[in-house]
Parts: C-alpha cells; sequence; structure tokens
C-alpha cells in the first residue's frame, strides 16, 4: 500500500509527466482507499491492537456470491441475511466487526446513494444490557422494543420461548455513538435472551378456559396449554406451583413458564434455598467470622484476605482416603474368616487394557442411611443428605454435573445393598441337582433387585460365626431356585448342614455409569450436555432425494377418514392436508375419461387418479412442509447420491426424521425421534441406520438400549431387512446370556461374547460355541463391524478395551426414555463432538427408568437425558415458531403422530392428556379387525348417547374397600377383583380368547387375587401383572383395577409413589395397552381428586361411556 501511495505522491511531483487535472487526483485517491479496504479483513484479524477486537467500520461492497440465504460481500464476508431482492451484484451497505478474532458483518442493506457520508467509517462497540419487551413476534422473529430490535431465535442463546409481551434481558454488542449521551448506537449482535424477574411462586387457578386454553393464576398470572405439563387439564381451584416471568399479557402483569399441580412438584423448582446458609457454618476448625466491615470500598481497591486453619495437622491423613468405603470391590476384612473362592462362569483376566476405577459407595453416606434407618419420616434424611452433597438442592448444571451424578448413582448403590438383605437367610437348606446345589427363595420373581447368573452367594455354618465361608456363583436361575456352583470342596463335603447365605452382586453397572459422567464431561462439554442454541452446519452427505409428501391418506379408507374427523371433532392441520388432497383427488377424478381403462398403459381410473396425485401433489399454502422438491448441494464437488428408501412404507413423519438425520445440520446435538407406542419409531431407526450406512461410506455405528429385549428387536430388524451382508453387524452380549439361554436362535449366528483380556495375553482366543455363538471377541474383533449392538451397560466394556472416542461415528439409541442419564453417558462418552452424531428414540411419557432409590428417583435420576432436554432451549417446543412441525425444530426433533395399533376413541383420550392432540389414528372404527372385536362385545357395554359406534373406553365406578394382610405391604380390592372376573368371564362367552384381554392393577396383591379367581374358575389365564409389566405390549382388550378405594391413604400414596396417584406416566401407560377396548374399573369419587384422572372420567363421561356407582360429575 505504501508503495501505491509513493507513487501516488511522485504522480504529483515528478517533472517529466504532464499535470493530473482535479479529478484524475481524486480517482487516484480513491482508488488507494479501495486498496486498503481490501486488506482491511487481514488487518483486523492478525492486528495485535487489542483495540482492534472492539473495532466496527461501516463499509460498502458488492455481493459477489449468493445461496439460500447465505450471501458474500466482495468475496470476502460471509453473512446471512432475509432481506428480498438481495442478489449477485448488488451494493449493499453494512456493518463489520470483530469478536474474539473472528470478523462478523451485521446491518446489511441495499446501498442508498443519498447517504454515503456513513460509508467508510470506522467506530468501536461493547457489550450492554437491554431490557425490552417483545412487541411482535412472527415465527421465529422477534421484535423488541424500544428500538424495533430483530432477534432471531434461531441463532441466539436463550433459556425459554418468549411470547409478545413478555419483558427480556438482551446481552448484545452495541456500537458506541458519541452523539448519544449514553453512548448507545445501533445493536451489532445479539448474543443471550434472559427473562425478567424469572421466580418459583405457589398460587391456585381461578380462570381456565378448555377452548382457548389459557387461564389466570391468582388474578396476576397469566397461563397457556403449553405450560402445562403433560397430562394435566386445570380447574378451577387447583393449587399448583409455577415459573413465572414479567410479563404484559392485557390486565396481567406475569406470564407463567411452567405450571405443575402442587402433588407433583418438579425438584428443580424449588421454593426456598437455604443452600447458602449452609457454608456460613463452622465447621472442622474453620471459623467463618460475622459482619466483616471494610472501610472505604471502592471499584479497583485491591483487599488482603488471610484465612488460618487452626486444624491438627495430623487430621489432614483423613483426606488422603475419604475413610473406609462400603463393600469396596466386595471384598472383606480381615477380621472375616477365610473365603473359599466358587466357580466362575469365566476365568477373570489377569491383565485388561484400561481397568475401571473402583468408585467405592462413601461411608459418610452410608452412615446417614444406617442413622436413619428406623426412621419413617424421610425428612431429616433428605436434610443430612444435602447438608453432606449440597448439590443435591441446586439446579442441575455443568460445574455440578459430576457430583450430582456420582452423588445419586451412590444413594441408588445404597438402596441397592439395603434391598439385597431380602436375600439373606438363615438355617437354609441346599438341594442337590447334578452339578448344582440349589437354593429356594420365595417370591423369587417379584423380589428387587433382580438376581442374575454371575451374582455370589456367601455362606456360612449358621451355627458357627467362625466358621469358613463359602463363595458360591449363580450359574441359573429358575421360577423358584436359583443353581449355584461354589468350589468343589465343598459341594464334596456339604451333608445336608444349616448355612446362613447372603447376596452379593457385581458393582460393573454402577462402576461403568460412574466412569461415564466423568468422560462426558471431558468428552462432550458444555455445549453438548446443556445446549442453549443450535449452531448449523452444513449438510453432512451431499445426496438428492424425490418429492414425497403425506400420502397416508391412500391407505385409509374413507369411512375411516370420516369418522375420524367426527370423532375428533375439530380437524387439525394434518387433517385439513388430508381434506385438500381428497378434494384434489375428486377434482381429478371427475376429469378422468372412461375409456382410459381400456388404454395401451393399462392403468385402472383409481390408478391414474393416484398416479396424478403422485406427480403433482395439490398447490396448499398452509402444506408447504408437506412437499419436498429435489435438494441439491451445489457447493459440493463429487456427484451426489440418490436417497433412495428401504422401507417404501414409511410416513410423511418417519421419512423427514430421516432426511434431517442425514442432513445433520444441528450436529453436535443429539437428534430426538419420539412418539407414542405404535407410532414406529424403531421402524424409523432402522430405515436411519441403513441410509447412514450407504451414504456414508466410513461410519460406523453403535446402537444401544436399556434392555436386552430392545437390543434384540432393532438387531433383528435390521437382519430382517435383507441389506445387511454376513460381518456387518454383531450383537454384543453379556456373557450371562447365553448362560441364561435367552438369545433368540435366528439372532444366534450374530452374537458374540467380549474378552477385557489385553490383546496378546489370552493365548486361548475366541471360540465358537456348539450353537454357534461366538465367545470371548478381543478389540480386534468386536467394534470392528460396521454395526455394534448392546446394552447400554454391555456397552461399557468398550472402554475396558481400550476403545476410544470418535471410533464410531453415530451412536444410536433406541429406547432412551428409559434409560437413567448415567446409564445413557456410557455410548455417549464414545462420540467424537467434533466428528460423529448421535440420535435418540423414545417416549418420554411412558415409564421411565427403574430407579430402586426414592431418594435418588427425587432428586434427579428418574429423569432422563430425553427428558431433559424436550423441557430446555432449543429443544423446547414453541407452536409459533414451528406451526408445521408439530412446535418442534425439524433440526432437532421429530415428533412421529400417526399411530398404527389402535382404534380412533381409544387414541384420543392419551392423544389429549399427553401428545397435545396430535396423534392421529390410521385403524378405522368401522372397517377394522380392531371394530369387528368391539362390535362382537357391544351388548355388555354402556350405550353412547345418539352413535352406533360402541365406546372404546369405559369406566365403571365401584364404591369398594381395600384391603392389607399382615405379610405383605401391598394392597387389594375384593369389589374389584369381582367385577373384573365378571368382564372375563362374559368376554369368554363372546368369544374372545385369553389371548386377547390383558389385565392391569398397580398392586402386586390385587395381581394375585385376580389371578386366583380366575384359577379356580378353570378359565384359561390371560396376562395378568402390573403396569411395568405392561409397557411395550398390547392387547385387544385391557381391564384395569385402580384398587383404591380410601381417602385415608391418598396422602399415603402419594408420598410414597404408589398406584396410578402419583405418576401420570403410569397412568399413560395403562390407558395406551388397549387396541379396541379398555375398561377401568374403580372408585370415581377418590380418583377424582387427581387431575389426570379426573380427565379420564370426564372422558368417560361425555361419552355416555361411564357406568356403575352413581356420579355427580360437575365439569
Amino acid at each position: 500500500m505504501f508503495s501505491f501511495l509513493k507513487n501516488v505522491i511522485s504522480s504529483f511531483w515528478s517533472e517529466n509527466d504532464a499535470d493530473l487535472s482535479l479529478d484524475e487526483a481524486y480517482n487516484i485517491l480513491n482508488s488507494a482507499e479501495d486498496k486498503e479496504d481490501v486488506e482491511l479483513p487481514n488487518e483486523i484479524s492478525h492486528s495485535d491492537d487489542i483495540q482492534d477486537d472492539y473495532a466496527c467500520y461501516h463499509k460498502t461492497g458488492t455481493v459477489t456470491a449468493a445461496n439460500d440465504g447465505s450471501y458474500t460481500i466482495d468475496d470476502t464476508y460471509e453473512f446471512k441475511s432475509q432481506l428480498e431482492n438481495l442478489g449477485v451484484g448488488m451494493q449493499v451497505s453494512f456493518t463489520v466487526y470483530t469478536t474474539n478474532g473472528e470478523v462478523k458483518v451485521s446491518d446489511v442493506a441495499i446501498k442508498d446513494d443519498w447517504n454515503c457520508s456513513m460509508y467508510n467509517v470506522r467506530s468501536s462497540w461493547t457489550s450492554r444490557t437491554l431490557i425490552c419487551k417483545v412487541s411482535k413476534r412472527e415465527g421465529r422473529q422477534l421484535i423488541a422494543t424500544p428500538g424495533d430490535i430483530s432477534i432471531d431465535l434461531n441463532s441466539i442463546t436463550s433459556e425459554f420461548i418468549p411470547i409478545v409481551g413478555d419483558w427480556i434481558e438482551l446481552q448484545a454488542k452495541v456500537e458506541l455513538d458519541q452523539n448519544i449521551t449514553d453512548l448507545f448506537g445501533k445493536v451489532l449482535e445479539i448474543e443471550r435472551i434472559c427473562a425478567l424477574r424469572p421466580r418459583v411462586l405457589e398460587g391456585c387457578v381461578k380462570e381456565w378456559c378448555n377452548e382457548t386454553k389459557t387461564g389466570v393464576i391468582d388474578r396476576v398470572v397469566y397461563f397457556n396449554g403449553d405450560t402445562l405439563t403433560s397430562g394435566y387439564v386445570p380447574v378451577v381451584g387447583d393449587k399448583v406451583i409455577i415459573e413465572a416471568i414479567e410479563s404484559d399479557q392485557g390486565r396481567y402483569t406475569c406470564r407463567a413458564l411452567k405450571v405443575i399441580p402442587e402433588k407433583q412438584v418438579d425438584k428443580q423448582l424449588t421454593l426456598t434455598s437455604d443452600i447458602s446458609c449452609k457454608f456460613e457454618d463452622n465447621k472442622e476448625g474453620i471459623y467463618i467470622s460475622d459482619n466483616i466491615f471494610l472501610n472505604a470500598v471502592k471499584l479497583g481497591r485491591w483487599i488482603t484476605v488471610n484465612l488460618e486453619s487452626n486444624r491438627c495437622k495430623i487430621d489432614r491423613a483423613k483426606n488422603v482416603n475419604k475413610g473406609s468405603f462400603l463393600l469396596a470391590n466386595s471384598k472383606f476384612k480381615l477380621k472375616r474368616s477365610e473365603l473359599v473362592r466358587g466357580q466362575y462362569l469365566t476365568v477373570p483376566p489377569r491383565f485388561i487394557s484400561a481397568r475401571l476405577p473402583d468408585y467405592p459407595v462413601p461411608q459418610k453416606l452410608y452412615n446417614i442411611f444406617v442413622q436413619h434407618a428406623d426412621e419413617k419420616n424421610d425428612a431429616q434424611l433428605k436434610e443430612d443428605i444435602c447438608k453432606a452433597k449440597p448439590c443435591l438442592s441446586m439446579s442441575l448444571s455443568f460445574n455440578i454435573y459430576e457430583d450430582y451424578f456420582h452423588t445419586l448413582l451412590h444413594l441408588d448403590e445404597i438402596q441397592h445393598l439395603i434391598a439385597l438383605k431380602n436375600y439373606e437367610q438363615d438355617r437354609v437348606l441346599f438341594i442337590r441337582n447334578a452339578e448344582y446345589l440349589m437354593v429356594e427363595i420365595e417370591n423369587l420373581s417379584e423380589k428387587r433387585p433382580s438376581l442374575i447368573a454371575g451374582d455370589r452367594i456367601i455362606a456360612k455354618d449358621s451355627y458357627n460365626q467362625d466358621a469358613i465361608e463359602y463363595e458360591g456363583i449363580i450359574h441359573r436361575i429358575g421360577a423358584k431356585h436359583i443353581y449355584v456352583k461354589f468350589a468343589q470342596e465343598f459341594h464334596d463335603s456339604y451333608n445336608g448342614e444349616d448355612m446362613s447365605i447372603m447376596v452379593v452382586t457385581s458393582r460393573s453397572p454402577f462402576r461403568r455409569m460412574h466412569q461415564a459422567v466423568g468422560l462426558a464431561i471431558r468428552n462432550l462439554g458444555s455445549s453438548f450436555l446443556f445446549p442453549t442454541k443450535v449452531v448449523q452446519q452444513k449438510p453432512q452427505v451431499n445426496f438428492v432425494y424425490d418429492q414425497y409428501y403425506d400420502h397416508l391418506h391412500f391407505e385409509i379408507d374413507d369411512d375411516c377418514e370420516s369418522s375420524i374427523l367426527e370423532i375428533n371433532k375439530k380437524p387439525t392441520r394434518t387433517e385439513k392436508a388430508l381434506a385438500a388432497l381428497k378434494k384434489h383427488a375428486m377434482e381429478q377424478q371427475k376429469n378422468v375419461n372412461n375409456d382410459n381403462e381400456n388404454s395401451p398403459t393399462g392403468f385402472s381410473e383409481a390408478e391414474h387418479v393416484k398416479s396424478q396425485l403422485l406427480l403433482d401433489p395439490p398447490k396448499d399454502n398452509n402444506n408447504k412442509s408437506k412437499k419436498h422438491s429435489k435438494v441439491e448441494f451445489p457447493n459440493r464437488t463429487q456427484t451426489p447420491l440418490k436417497l433412495e428408501w428401504y422401507n417404501r412404507k414409511l410416513n410423511y413423519y418417519q421419512k423427514e426424521a430421516v432426511r434431517n438425520i442425514l442432513l445433520g445440520e444441528a450436529r453436535p446435538l443429539p437428534y430426538l425421534i419420539f412418539g407414542p407406542p405404535g407410532t414406529g419409531k424403531t421402524i424409523t431407526l432402522v430405515e436411519t441406520i441403513l441410509q447412514i450406512l450407504r451414504l456414508i461410506p466410513h461410519s460406523r455405528l453403535l446402537v444401544a438400549t436399556p434392555s436386552n429385549s430392545a437390543a434384540d428387536l432393532i438387531a433383528l430388524r435390521l437382519i430382517d431387512s435383507g441389506v445387511l451382508k454376513p460381518g456387518d453387524i454383531i450383537r454384543l452380549v453379556a456373557y450371562r446370556c447365553v448362560v441364561e439361554d435367552k438369545l433368540s436362535v435366528k439372532l444366534i449366528p450374530y452374537c458374540a461374547t467380549a474378552d477385557i483380556a489385553r490383546e496378546g495375553t489370552n493365548l486361548q482366543g475366541f471360540n465358537v460355541n456348539s450353537n454357534g455363538l461366538t465367545l470371548g471377541c478381543n478389540s480386534s474383533v468386536i467394534g470392528r463391524h460396521r454395526i455394534t449392538v448392546g446394552t447400554c451397560v454391555s456397552l461399557g466394556i468398550l472402554y475396558n478395551m481400550g476403545f476410544s472416542k470418535g471410533h464410531f461415528t453415530h451412536i444410536i439409541v433406541d429406547e432412551a426414555g428409559q434409560a437413567t442419564e448415567p446409564e445413557i453417558a456410557i455410548p455417549f462418552a464414545l462420540l467424537d463432538v467434533l466428528a460423529g452424531q448421535i440420535i435418540l428414540a423414545g417416549d418420554p411419557q411412558q415409564l421411565g427408568p427403574v430407579v430402586i432409590s426414592k431418594l435418588s428417583a427425587a432428586y434427579g435420576l428418574e429423569e432422563t437425558y430425553l427428558d431433559r432436554m424436550l423441557s430446555r432451549f432449543p429443544y423446547v417446543r414453541d407452536s409459533q415458531g414451528f406451526p408445521d412441525t408439530g412446535g418442534y425444530d425439524p433440526r432437532l426433533v421429530t415428533r412421529l403422530i400417526y399411530n398404527y395399533r389402535s382404534l380412533p376413541n381409544v387414541l384420543k383420550l392419551s392423544s389429549d392428556l399427553f401428545y397435545d392432540g396430535q396423534l392421529v389414528a390410521t385403524i378405522s372404527p368401522i372397517k377394522s379387525k380392531e371394530a369387528n372385536l368391539l362390535n362382537s362385545v357391544k351388548e355388555i357395554l354402556p350405550c353412547q348417547n345418539n352413535n352406533s359406534i360402541p365406546p372404546s373406553v369405559v369406566f365403571h365406578g365401584v364404591i369398594g374397600e381395600n384391603y392389607q394382610t399382615p405379610d405383605c405391604p401391598s394392597w387389594f380390592n375384593p369389589n374389584e377383583a369381582s367385577q373384573i372376573f365378571y368382564y372375563v368371564n362374559e368376554l369368554y362367552r363372546l368369544g374372545l380368547k385369553h389371548t386377547d384381554i390383558g389385565i392391569i392393577s398397580p398392586y402386586i396383591k390385587q395381581v394375585r387375587q385376580i389371578r386366583s379367581l380366575l384359577i379356580e374358575a378353570e378359565f384359561e389365564l390371560p396376562k395378568v401383572g402390573t403396569v411395568e409389566e405392561f409397557q411395550g405390549q398390547e392387547f385387544n382388550v385391557i381391564l384395569l383395577s385402580t384398587v383404591r378405594s380410601s381417602e385415608n391413604f391418598r396422602n399415603y400414596d402419594l408420598k410414597y409413589k404408589l398406584g396410578f396417584i402419583s405418576n401420570p406416566r403410569r397412568v399413560n401407560v395403562a390407558i395406551t395397552r388397549a387396541q379396541a377396548l379398555m375398561i377401568i374399573v374403580g372408585n370415581p369419587y377418590l380418583l377424582c381428586q387427581d387431575p389426570h384422572w379426573r380427565s379420564v372420567i370426564k372422558y368417560c363421561v361425555d361419552n355416555g361411556a361411564y357406568c356403575g356407582c352413581d356420579l355427580t360429575y360437575s365439569s
């Protein structure tokens, strides 16, 4: 540049050249300025002057590239804009500034020649907090006043979804303007928005309109249907806990972000917080001075604080090893007698690539449990636990993530150890059975925690405390007996002596979860575990695909569609689209010539209409998201692949999920697929896996599930697809699955167990047993297949084998709603967030993971990662921002809405309560096997008002009595059991089989009562069980006994989470098991006091499907 200026100057002073005119001189100087502007980005990016990081420039330039909302100015400055008529070659004005070394562009406008004085000017910017009010919203765009500030929710960080009227706090970068008193110039960038004055309050519902889904709490706080917890329908007078923010909503000054019934308060909505005072207490020689007074405190002044500890130096040693630990590695104290080891399922390896840390239970926590063992009130226990672990009183955040989940896992393990005492017995006789010694345990299948092969039995002489202890390994588990192998010397010497036994289970699952929690912090980071915004990425796959749209209408009978519309009363967005398709089809049909049947193509009239629709779908402005033309990626050099569906029966939303996953525009944030049972989540995952394998050749997939049954199901679906070649997939199983013989014959050739021995130290190598199962595979075999399938816990063995993050490119988790967050972190932690992708599928409204410790469940271990993501920005539902996708950002979430299992009337109840009324039934209420079955039992059902279709959901009111027996804490209700027996008898009389019927009760004692009645009557026994036993299953007819009939025990159930009262998810599971008919038997007066059951009973009353005791129900 300096050489260029030198030439300019020399041109003025050269004696040999002719004098320049004034215009020529100005042209030369303007060219020099342009040269300086071109060099500006490099100067900004690499300048050592710290002021450059706060500099901004008003500039002009030419748009040189444009691609789908992304533009480039002067081949240098990239930006995104929604300006209309902006194209290549246009002159624009803009502001360019730097932040953290990154050049950013804002305030782009088409150049105005009348105001050129503002161009090419340098100024500065600063960070500032602005208090604004949302005055307008269109989709994801907000306008905030004062200043008419435009905010794009897709590009900022937020913790909630604002609406018009909300007061918000903006963290922004603003230009400094010296012409304004407070120097507040143009807003360059909005970084974050926060709600103003968020707080948690108690209140009472004063108004609620079911039509508009709006209400008022305490005459001050406005709320709408989006703020309600799933399944809750408010009624005037309900006591609620709310999270409120400042907002102008007509005559109301606050708005609720979350509304929870008082009896189901979320752990994170804490009314009071006294955690700070606990840090002010004097403890362990540290004394906190009171009322420290500092003179003349000024900004910038340095203050020296002296800390003095009077703790004895000898006492420091106790923090080196945190005291003794409970059953660390299941080792026994030295004062115990000698322990003789048993016969293990496999020989433990001597050398392991990566050993699991112990993560022992701290003695301090265990002592607190022992101290409160005899107390019935948990309040003091919770208080002492929170004092020992203050993180439990805080909302979950990245800073306390590790400590929080380590503590919850320790609490769960302590309860696990306490529960194992139920297996302890004195004076036990072993029964010889071939190579085993058997032990009889009553109610073995009902005891929790369940025993599995590989667990250990410690046996010793009942009458000699110093006798030798023998370790026995459980090899098999029967209905009432466990099959144990001790050391051979014990088998030879045992002669029927009385023995005392205790059970010791493996700690490996807990240790793997502890390790995964730590790895999640290091490998995933805060932006993954606690996302607050979406940083859009370029598509990960270059592909094209043919047009598709929601043509499910063609698979539904005309009578079915009209009946569904009649049942749902108000057509939904999807139904309107179907109606538009039908109208278009009728118009096309009128134009079809009858001679087409004899045309050379051989198409029938119906085929012609359908083909025309598929080629030329109707133009519907309200259904833009339903139609997709071919999409290409011109910026990619390689030839795009064609997306061809392996399963051509996928519906529109399933295809959308697969397409969005392949694009991966929100990577590394996980993609969520959720929906109720029967909507095809697993089928969608199978298609996704197959498409990733085909379109991303370098991919290696890890497929995880919480249970073996779910892992087997998805593995079998992948094998049955016929796409995979031998060696593409491996089903990783634990050795106990082999011993217990629980593997499907079809799956055995694809199964293998892992050997964690360091490679080269196990000379035997892997072998194949007689069934074709591969045993003992090392790291050279396991993990090298394109697809590895296993349970979350069993996949933790990959850490022991030395696999590091990034080995698998895609982590896929099915049934994610049934896994705790530490459990799901085991496969997660193997992800490289810079290059990988995670996909989750599940239903957050069904029963979650089984957590033994009520304390751990209360503090958040029961809340799954799927739950947590769907309740926070940017995953949270935004019906105004994403009206075409059910309120969810399609880059992050797909909700499946088409149900293929249940009649519309059965589906509507759960749809309205738990799924925002979005579910669509595909089964005809008139022409289907389910409808025929319902009609066959019509005579035993109450008649609906002016409707020929029998009711699919019936409530039979029974005022009974609930009882307990001395030997069992569970409850039973003889009156309800008799009514259930009556319905079973009638259903059998009308031709139904036992395989058509399922009977559910929340109490095991009622299950036994009903089962015994049916056995005494010599009926074929249908499936009778608790709600947990029915999750994932469906029957044509479901009979449901709620049992509880006494007001005195309602609060007891709420406190200890018993029955249906305390858990809306248990209600949801129960009412979604039926395909054709559900009959609920219970006390309506008691159940109406629960908000969810109140809605169920009202649904039956409104549809004329209530019978039994008299009921006066006021809506």
